[in-house]
C-alpha cells in the first residue's frame, strides 16, 4: 500500500466543512442578525440561581463554541475548535465550575452529564460538598464528554478521579479534537471497574497500550456496544512488552463476552508509526477513497463479533 502522508491522512479522516459551505449553510441567518463585536458571556449570576430551584433536573449539556455572528471574525473560525476554545479564554472553566457547585448545593440526583470541552485539568470539587458527590453523581448513567489535548499538562488521573465518582455508568463517550501542541502525558485509563457500561464510545484519543487492554479486560462482560475512531496507542519504554493494535483487536474478541455492536473507523496508529485507516459501508465517499487510502472495517468488526480468522490490517510505516 502506498504511503500516506499526515497531511493527507488528517484530511481524509477528520469531517470538514469548507469555507464556501460555512458560508452557503450560515448566510441566510446571519443577514436576519445584528453584528455584535463585544464579549458574549453566559450570565452566570441569573443561570445558577435557577438551577438551583429545578428539583426535577436530571440532565446537564454544556457546550462551547464562539457565536457565528461576530461581525469580527471569519466565519470558519467559530467552528475551529482550538480556535474557538482559545476565544473562551476562562468562561469555560467559569461555566463548568459554578455549574458543577450549583449541582452539588442542590444535592439532587442527576442521570446524564455531557460536556464539550471537560476542563477536567482545572475544575474541583468545591471544597465542604465532598459529601454529596454519591447522591449527584453517583446516579448518573450516561457521560458524553470531549477532552481537551491543547493544555500543558492533561494529567489524566483527574479525569480517571472523576470518572471514579461515576459508578453507575452505563454509557460513556469520549473524544478529542486534533490540536497543533498536545500536552506531553495523553493517555486515557479507568482504574476503577465500572460495572454497569454497556456502551463505550472513543474518538480521536491516545492510549498506552496496557490501559486499553485493561480497559477491555475489565469491562468485556458488560459492554454490548463499542465504537472506535481514530485511536492512537503507545507503548512504555520501560514496558518489555511489545503491544500493538492487532492484539488489541484479538483481545476484543475473546474477552468481549456479550459484544452486539462494533464499530470501527478512521486512523489507528502507534508510537512506532504504524498506522492503517478504516472504512465503514455507511461512510460517505468510502467506496473512491478506498482505491487510495486504506481498508473496509466490515472483516474486522465481523471478526471481534463471530470470531474466525483474524483478518490482519494491512499496516503501514
Amino acid at each position: 500500500m502506498a504511503r500516506m502522508d499526515e497531511e493527507e491522512v488528517e484530511e481524509v479522516v477528520q469531517e470538514t466543512i469548507n469555507d464556501m459551505d460555512l458560508q452557503a449553510r450560515w448566510y441566510p441567518y446571519l443577514e436576519t442578525q445584528y453584528e455584535f463585536n463585544g464579549e458574549i458571556e453566559l450570565p452566570l449570576d441569573l443561570v445558577i440561581p435557577a438551577l438551583k430551584r429545578l428539583p426535577n433536573l436530571d440532565t446537564i449539556s454544556l457546550t462551547w463554541t464562539e457565536c457565528p455572528w461576530k461581525g469580527h471574525r471569519d466565519i470558519e473560525d467559530v467552528f475551529d475548535p482550538e480556535t474557538s476554545l482559545e476565544l473562551a479564554e476562562d468562561e469555560i472553566y467559569n461555566t463548568q465550575q459554578s455549574v458543577l457547585g450549583a449541582l452539588l448545593e442542590r444535592n439532587t440526583p442527576m442521570k446524564s452529564l455531557t460536556i464539550k470541552p471537560f476542563m477536567h485539568t482545572d475544575v474541583n470539587i468545591p471544597p465542604g460538598l465532598e459529601a454529596n458527590i454519591p447522591t449527584v453523581l453517583g446516579s448518573v448513567t450516561q457521560l458524553h464528554v470531549e477532552m481537551n489535548y491543547g493544555v500543558p499538562h492533561l494529567w489524566p488521573k483527574r479525569f480517571d478521579t472523576f470518572i471514579s465518582f461515576l459508578p453507575s455508568l452505563r454509557d460513556l463517550c469520549v473524544r478529542t479534537h486534533l490540536v497543533e501542541n498536545p500536552a506531553p502525558d495523553l493517555d486515557f485509563f479507568i482504574t476503577k471497574r465500572l460495572e454497569h457500561l454497556e456502551t463505550l464510545k472513543l474518538s480521536c484519543l491516545h492510549f498506552n497500550f496496557v490501559n486499553f487492554a485493561n480497559l477491555i479486560k475489565n469491562h468485556g462482560p458488560t459492554l454490548k456496544v463499542v465504537k472506535l475512531q481514530s485511536l492512537m496507542g503507545w507503548c512504555d519504554p520501560f514496558n518489555p512488552a511489545e503491544l500493538d493494535w492487532d492484539m488489541m483487536f484479538r483481545l476484543m474478541r475473546d474477552r468481549l463476552e456479550v459484544l452486539q455492536e462494533i464499530e470501527i473507523s478512521g486512523k489507528f496508529s502507534d508510537n512506532v508509526g504504524w498506522h492503517q485507516l478504516f472504512w465503514r459501508e455507511d461512510m460517505q465517499w468510502a467506496t473512491e477513497l478506498i482505491r487510495n487510502w486504506g481498508e473496509m472495517s466490515q472483516p474486522l468488526e465481523k471478526y471481534i463479533l463471530e470470531g474466525g480468522e483474524y483478518p490482519r490490517p494491512r499496516w503501514s510505516i
